[in-house]
């Protein structure tokens, strides 16, 4: 083989190593973005996981409050009633 045909081997080779690194750089970027995005959905889903499990744990509170103040007002009609009775 002549110099010149082993020195035309070895630039195909270099080229194609090139490309090679060139793509496997691009996938790496592209898998990256993928990566990113996935990420992203996965904080938005536990965002609104926590949104959720908040606005419960509000509605829950504000039910107990409810409750809580409406057997409270029932406790003092029970009890003016029972005044009233008392005390016509």
């Amino acid at each position: 083989m002549s110099k010149d045909v082993q020195i035309a081997e070895k630039d195909k080779q270099l080229d194609q190593q090139q490309q090679l690194t060139l793509q496997a750089m691009n996938d790496r970027e592209t898998l990256k973005l993928e990566l990113d995005q996935a990420n992203e959905k996965v904080l938005e889903q536990k965002n609104k996981r926590l949104l959720e499990t908040r606005l419960w744990s509000l509605k829950t509170d504000f039910g107990q409050f409810f409750l809580c103040l409406c057997l409270s007002s029932t406790n003092r009609k029970s009890k003016s009633k029972h005044k009233m009775k008392e005390f016509p």
